[in-house]
This record gives structure tokens, sequence and C-alpha cells, in this order.
């Protein structure tokens, strides 16, 4: 492990740039959970070791100048991560970092045999424009675009406070060991690679031919999905451009040396300022569940410096006259403070963000007000017990660390003292530890639809499908896939929330209607395919003639995928997916069908049937409805309209309760 000496330096964040120490800013992936290496802190003379995790030590290592000093603002050293209110503070301040450093260095790891031939393949083939349709059909560029999947898939681009760090910044730089590359570059690369394999799937069919990669069919199928083209998406569209006029007269003065083939490498990186955010802090939650956290609260914290209606503050922020003032302009403002607290309990956080997303649809869109409980975006109720108790035997391991060296440095201070001090902190965090259960009306990531997992033929971690998409979509004002409420807006009179801590659950009340009964289910579809009793079910036996409108429109949720009509060819692409998808083997096999059937329609139509199916179950209705629902459902449930809600919702009736116990519940 390299040896790092460095010290801290205090500068103050002014608004003319040149009264403040000129810094860059790391952006980085902790990594291990264990700060087993360590750096040195010089002080005063002397020297102070702290215990980092092992990538930030490479990352230093990495970045140190020998012949100059750099200056780098690091959020493991520079916050005190033990330390609540300096937390809570420090988010407000994110974004200032981030924006008026220099430079943002981003650590992807150390280098390999794979990442050096990734970037060199962006650098020297992948931006020139001129060969790139040759490129996409070379077999011998199977190997290289396969390095650049593997670099795609680093860790950091996996994480959430990602998004805002890389946007936020003036210029940013992307180091692998001690090669490096811009980010633009590497953006454009990235939108090239999406871009051609989303449209064509030529990447995949080429590499299938390659003998090296076993015939694995589907190798980049769901790369649009990856982390590393959600941000470079994202990042593309956070901000409107206020460009300046020097950078306006750069832009105009670049011209391709003749007879290069370096054109968009050539490409200076230009600084721009931040313009105007131009997504919600809805869509951004929705449409970035993919990133990981490693502190629950993050989910929301991480997105609310670039949303266009939120402004970070602390909770532990005493109120002055102006914030009163600024409580009444926020009525006329689309940004809105928002309370950042770590001691705040997950579920309340989670329920804060649902409250404050209705309150903002309320004024835009309050026929899609309750739209945000139906899209999965909040940490799964399993890994937020793992990670409290991982937190509480942390906690106990340090106090038990404090207790010794107490003990060595006062043997004469009794030991109940520290056994109360310890016992009460372990009190604490077991309180945490026996949090309140997430409710069904929190959507957690267990029903995203993508994730990164395993896949036969294919060495280490790729993305995948996991589930079907949401059928709410993405947050939009411009495009709504259903209306199932209508006109009928969420009734705010008789909205609320209600916590019962005796009882362990919380409660959110709303307005709608039972519209029908779930009379019969079927299985629900594994990894896509279609189980041959759908189409009986369906009042289409055996799967003989024309399949009946009601069952094809059912599969693709009437929906084409744009979310406008489905196209009419999809009833013969149906059929054609029957007629050739193995009926007497169970079910149809939509991803056989996608990589060995050759045919463009079926292959369309079967991708949408997945999106829609996959992980759901076929169902029946009292009243002879066909319909999709999650693969929990039973006979019995009820489906309702949820005033503000565009999509019915399946709920089912509570047991039924004491006069008594119903009286003590809604006190």
């Amino acid at each position: 492990m390299p040896t790092i000496l460095c010290e801290l330096v205090i500068t103050k964040l002014r608004k003319d740039a040149d009264t403040h120490i000129p810094y860059e800013a790391l952006s980085w992936c902790w990594g291990a959970p264990d700060a087993n290496s360590y750096i040195n802190i010089r002080k005063k003379g002397k020297i102070y070791a702290k215990y980092v995790r092992p990538d930030l030590v490479y990352a230093m290592h990495a970045l140190r100048n020998h012949q100059i000093d750099r200056y780098l603002w690091i959020d493991a050293i520079c916050i005190n991560q033990e330390d609540t209110k300096e937390k809570n503070h420090q988010i407000e301040m994110m974004a200032e970092i981030y924006g008026r450093a220099v430079q943002v260095c981003v650590w992807l790891g150390v280098a390999t045999k794979s990442s050096q031939i990734a970037l060199r393949f962006i650098k020297k083939e992948v931006l020139q424009l001129r060969h790139f349709d040759e490129l996409c059909g070379s077999r011998q560029a199977s190997e290289k675009w396969k390095a650049l999947l593997e670099l795609m898939q680093r860790p950091w681009f996996s994480r959430r406070w990602v998004v805002q760090e890389i946007s936020l910044a003036r210029q940013a730089v992307m180091y692998c060991g001690s090669d490096q590359i811009s980010w633009q570059k590497f953006a454009v690369a990235v939108e090239l690679f999406v871009e051609v394999e989303t449209a064509t799937h030529r990447l995949s069919e080429v590499i299938k031919k390659d003998p090296k990669f076993f015939h694995v069919p589907g190798w980049f199928e769901y790369v649009s999905a990856l982390g590393a083209s959600l941000l470079v998406e994202a990042t593309g569209r956070l901000f409107r451009d206020n460009k300046t006029k020097r950078v306006q007269k750069l832009e105009a003065g670049l011209k391709p040396r003749k007879n290069s083939d370096e054109e968009l490498d050539d490409i200076p990186d230009i600084q721009r300022p931040k313009g105007q955010p131009l997504l919600s802090l809805e869509y951004l939650v929705s449409n970035l569940s993919s990133f990981d956290t490693t502190v629950e609260h993050d989910n929301i914290y991480a997105l609310l410096a670039i949303s266009k209606d939120t402004t970070p503050k602390a909770a532990t922020k005493s109120l002055h006259i102006t914030d009163h003032t600024r409580a009444v302009l926020e009525k006329f403002t689309q940004k809105k403070d928002y309370r950042v607290d770590y001691d705040l309990p997950y579920v309340d956080v989670c329920k804060d963000f649902i409250q404050f997303c209705i309150e903002q649809s309320m004024r835009n869109d309050p026929s899609r007000a309750l739209d945000v409980i139906c899209r999965p975006w909040a940490t799964e109720q399993k890994v937020l017990v793992k990670r409290r108790k991982t937190r509480a035997l942390e906690l106990e391991k340090k106090k038990a660390r404090e207790k010794r060296a107490l003990r060595k440095a006062h043997a004469s201070i009794p030991t109940s003292i520290d056994d109360k001090s310890a016992g009460d902190m372990i009190g604490e965090e077991k309180k945490n530890f026996d949090e309140m259960p997430l409710p069904s009306w929190i959507p957690q990531l267990s029903s995203a639809p993508y994730a990164m997992d395993y896949k036969a033929g294919v060495e280490g971690l790729t993305i995948g499908r996991m589930n079907a998409d949401p059928l709410v979509g993405v947050p939009s004002l411009t495009q709504r896939n259903y209306n199932a409420a209508e006109t009928k807006q969420l009734n705010m009179k008789k909205f609320k929330f209600r916590k019962r801590e005796k009882w362990n659950y919380y409660s959110m009340f709303v307005e709608g209607f039972v519209l029908d009964t779930i009379a019969e289910v079927q299985q629900s579809s594994q990894t896509g395919a279609i189980p041959t009793e759908w189409a009986d079910f369906g009042d289409w036996p055996d799967a003989k003639g024309k399949p009946p409108d009601k069952f094809w429109r059912t599969l693709v949720a009437d929906r084409g995928r744009d979310a406008k009509n489905p196209p009419v060819y999809y009833a013969r692409a149906c059929k054609e997916s029957f007629s050739k998808g193995s009926i007497k083997s169970g079910a149809i096999s939509t991803t056989d069908l996608i990589n060995n059937e050759r045919n463009s329609v079926v292959a369309q139509f079967c991708r949408r049937v997945q999106a829609v199916i996959w992980n759901r179950a076929l169902v029946k209705t009292e009243n002879g409805t066909l319909g999709l629902v999650g693969k929990n459902v039973q006979k019995g449930d009820k489906i309702c309209i949820l005033y503000g809600c565009s999509v019915p919702i399946v709920l089912r009736r509570s047991e039924e309760k004491s006069e008594k116990t119903m009286k003590e519940e809604m006190e």
C-alpha cells in the first residue's frame, strides 16, 4: 500500500473564485467497507494517521503531484462522517463544493488490461465517426466493445452521489490508474455505444458470432439500463445551458485538423457555467433508482442539489427571520427548501418524499399526483434490516474499543460508567434496528425493472431485467401512459398520513372507489416467458387462429414501446410468436424468439411483452376483464381507482378489527 502524506487546509468558499484556494474535488466509490488502510496527516510539525478505505489511498497516490501541491476536497476526509449535524450541513454545501471546484477528478479504480483497452479504444477508434459503422460490424472489435462494457460496469457508475458530482462539475477528468480521459469524450463514446445497440442490436449480433464469447446472445441487450448510460443521459438533460460569450467564441473557433483522424479527440473541454435545473426531484429519484447508496437516506438527499424544485437545508439549522420570508416566497417560486436529517427514521424520509412529490404534482398535474407510489425507488426492507444489524455490531465494537482505551488511560474510573455509556449508545442503535417496517405505499427496489446479476456464459455481474416496467412510466408533463382516474384529482382535504408506533405501522389515507374484484389468478411469467395456459385463459383455445384483441393487447399493456397506441402488426406478431415459440414446452420463450428467430417484427413485439409481463400474473376479474398484476396478488383482492393515480391499484382488505382496536388506532 503506497504511503500518502497530506495536510488539512481550511478555506472559505466565496463568490469570487480568486479569493479562495483553487481546489479539485474527488468523486470516488468508497469500495470495501473496512477502513483498514491509512494516510498520514501533517499538523504543526506532527504526523497523525487517519484510517481510510483502500480505494482512497490508491486514488490519492495516482493523483498526487511530486512537483507542486495539489489541493483536493475529499468527502471521507473533509467531512466528519460520524457527526450527523456536520453531515446535514455539508449536504447543503455539496452543490457549491463541486460546482466551484476547478475540476472534478473521477477515480474509477486501479487500471487493468481491460480498462486500458477500453480507454485506448474510445480515443483511437470510437470517436472517429467516419469509420464508426465499420467498427460496429467488425468482429475484430468484439473484445474492445466488451472492454468498454466492463469499464461502464465499474462500481463508480453505480453510486447515486456521482450524478450530482459529475453534473455540477465545471470540468471532469476520469482516472483509471495512471490512464485518464475527459468526461465529455467518455460520454460521447457511451452515447454512441447505447444508440447503436438500442436501435439495431448490431453489436450483440456481432459478438454472438465470435467463438471467443461462446456464442452468448444478447451480450449488450440492456446496456441502456446501465448506470453509466443513465448517468450520461441524465447529465445531458439536467441543466439548460447558459453559454457565455467566451464559450460561444471558443465553440465557433473549433475546427478539426485537416487530414486528421482525431477530430473528436482533439476537441478541448470547455468550462460551461451551469444553467437552470430542468428535472424534478420525483423524476430524478424515479429514473435513477438503479444507483446505489451506502446510507438509505441518500436515495433522496443525493439528488436535492440538482433538482429543479428543491434546495437542501440542514434540519438542525436555527430559524431566522429570513427563513420566514423564504417560506412566504416559496409559494411563488419553484424551488422549495427540503429538510436534510440523517437522524430521521428512513420510513419518515420516504413519507416526506412522497408528500413533497404529491404537493408538487398538485400544482402541475393533479390527476397523476399518486403515481409516485407506483414506481420502485425505496431501499428494500431486507437491505435495511441487514444494514441496521451491521451498524449495531460496528457500534458495539467501537464502544468496546473505547472502553478498553479508557480503562488503560484511567484505571481508577469505575467500569460501570463506561458500561452505561456503551449501553446507552447500543440501545439507541437497537431502537433504529427495530425501526418500523416500510408500508406497502412505499414502493421498494425489489420490484425495479433492472439490476446487476450473473448470466450464464458471462463472467462477472452484468445488467439484466428482473421485473416488468412500472406502468405509470416516468414523471412527465408532456406524456401520460394511462388515465384511470380521468379528471378526478387527489382530494387534499382527505389526504393524510398517520404513524401508529404502538401498532408498528404507517397509514396513508386517500380517496377512491372499488372498481372490480380478482376472480381468477394464473401463474406469473418467469423470465418474460408467456405461460401457454394464458392463451386458453384469454379465450384463445390452443392458440389457434387469430388472437383475441383483449389477449394480445393485455400482453403489451395496450401500448407500443414508445408508450403510444400499439402497432397494428402486434396481433400478427403475437400469432407468429405462439406458432414458433415451443408452445408444447409449457411456455413461449420470448428470449429465444428475440435471439434465434431472426425476425425483427417478432423481436420487437417480444421485447415489449417482456417489459410488461416479467414477474407479473394474468388475472380475470368478476366482470370478465383480463389484467396483469404483481405476482403476489390473490383471488378476492380489490381493483381500485384512487383519485390522483393514472393506473388502477390492487388492494387487500385487512383483517376485521374490534371497535375498541379501531378506536385506539384512530386516536
